[in-house]
């Protein structure tokens, strides 16, 4: 017989499927756990033991979260650096990947080597270096050093994905 016979095509989508449910089913128990938590009042928190679903909701957690922390300002400010620095990184990053991938120059190979060699450095090294440039500028302890530095760390290995993009255009 060539093929599989029929009850072994049906054991093996079985198989398949379980073996999705179950993967699905474990990448997303932290984010239940988080969100039982977030609902449990704080009295059953340790008092109800481990259950599926808390015998009572509370959404008091999330107001004192938004209304009593600083916790709205943080994400703001992560929002503003994030979306900066993805802007700019696209940007930049398309020029550098367009340059790479459609035109011939000198010393083609020696730019992409040098993006790559930069990948190479652990980030702790390079803390302290940048910290002495940054420190003259006034860039420590705002947002516009954050977007700086993040800018400059992800500019080296963007213009190799849009350069692949561009390559299949």
């Amino acid at each position: 017989m060539v093929g599989k016979s029929r009850t072994r095509r049906i054991i093996d989508a079985i198989a398949l499927y379980a073996a999705v449910i179950a993967y699905v089913g474990f990448a997303l128990f932290p984010i239940y756990w988080t969100v039982k938590i977030s609902v449990t009042p704080q009295s059953l928190l340790y008092s109800e033991g481990i259950k599926l679903w808390p015998s009572a909701m509370t959404l008091e957690n999330y107001r004192a979260v938004l209304a009593a922390s600083d916790f709205p300002r943080y994400f703001a400010n992560s929002l503003i650096v994030s979306v900066a620095t993805a802007l700019i990184v696209t940007g930049v990053a398309s020029l550098a990947g367009y340059a790479l991938s459609r035109f011939r120059f000198r010393g083609k190979t020696w730019v992409s080597l040098l993006l790559l060699l930069t990948q190479t450095f652990p980030l702790v090294m390079v803390i302290p270096p940048i910290f002495r440039i940054m420190a003259p500028l006034g860039l420590t302890d705002n947002l516009y050093g954050l977007i700086v530095i993040y800018t400059a760390f992800n500019i080296a290995f963007a213009p190799f994905l849009m350069q692949s993009f561009f390559d299949r255009l």
